[in-house]
């Protein structure tokens, strides 16, 4: 009797479940645009004004990457905002910074110092893991930051730039 009343129940909500509305020609100029791509893609567009929407595996999960570049970048220029921060402000580099890999970063000798302009072009214009890092350690406790990684459901420790090597002293 239970499986007949939730069969039914089922059967009447069924009609008021909406499809989503494709926005078919706006998907072709989407198809177009990414047709010659070689790699993986994913889109979601929603308009709100008519709800149509366009979508190229839009439920695929996909790597983090370097979007985790963006909250950092934000936490840097709230820094900046309260002024705990200068956007030319001098920081010396550690060797404990060094994240293991192929980073401009990575050449600079202890002690060495560097605009934190620079640092911030590095990470964003040449994916400088070891600025990244940095820069990630610098905006740590930065309020904008930390909310913005709590709207994408990211915690600092679980981004990709964790480091796993042990310490050499302070940054």
């Amino acid at each position: 009797m239970k499986l007949i009343f939730c069969c039914s129940l089922i059967f009447l909500f069924i009609p008021s479940i909406k499809a989503q509305k494709i926005d078919k020609k706006l998907q072709k100029k989407i198809d177009a645009l990414i047709e010659d791509f070689n790699g993986d893609i994913g889109i979601y567009i929603k308009n709100i004004k008519n709800d149509k929407t366009v979508m190229v595996n839009a439920d695929t999960v996909f790597p983090m990457a370097s979007i985790v570049k963006v909250p950092i970048l934000i936490g840097v220029m709230d820094k900046i905002n309260r002024g705990e921060l200068t956007y030319h402000q001098e920081l010396q580099y550690k060797d404990s910074l060094l994240y293991a890999g192929v980073d401009m970063l990575g050449s600079f000798k202890q002690n060495e110092k560097i605009e934190l302009s620079k640092l911030t072009m590095l990470m964003l214009t040449m994916s400088d893991n070891t600025a990244s890092l940095w820069l990630q350690k610098s905006c740590r406790h930065s309020h904008s930051n930390q909310l913005y990684f709590r709207q994408l459901r990211i915690s600092a420790h679980k981004s990709k730039f964790k480091n796993t090597g042990k310490r050499r002293g302070s940054y």
